[in-house]
């Protein structure tokens, strides 16, 4: 969304994905996890606020902002994380 206009995201299934490698180190996931929320954090804290207004595509047709994007990212981490603590637990 940052570099194309009306973005159009891919739609994959989560679960599929994470069914590729089932005997994945968990300190792999969390590093990963980690570095790319880093990452990610980098990047947008100095973003404007007409960047922040550009628009993508979900996979739904439905029209989102970069902010919109953004917020919903920030409560789908917390859902990772309770995943996590779930999957430490067993």
């Amino acid at each position: 969304m940052l570099t194309t206009e009306n973005y159009h995201f891919a739609n994959f299934d989560e679960d599929d994905f994470a069914n590729l490698k089932l005997d994945r180190s968990p300190q792999i996931s969390f590093d990963s996890f980690k570095y790319l929320r880093l990452g990610n954090l980098e990047l947008v804290k100095d973003l404007n606020q007409q960047q922040l207004s550009r628009t993508g595509i979900r996979p739904n047709g439905e029209s989102i902002t970069v902010m919109d994007y953004l917020d919903r990212m920030s409560k789908h981490v917390r859902i990772h994380i309770e995943q996590a603590v779930t999957a430490a637990n067993v």
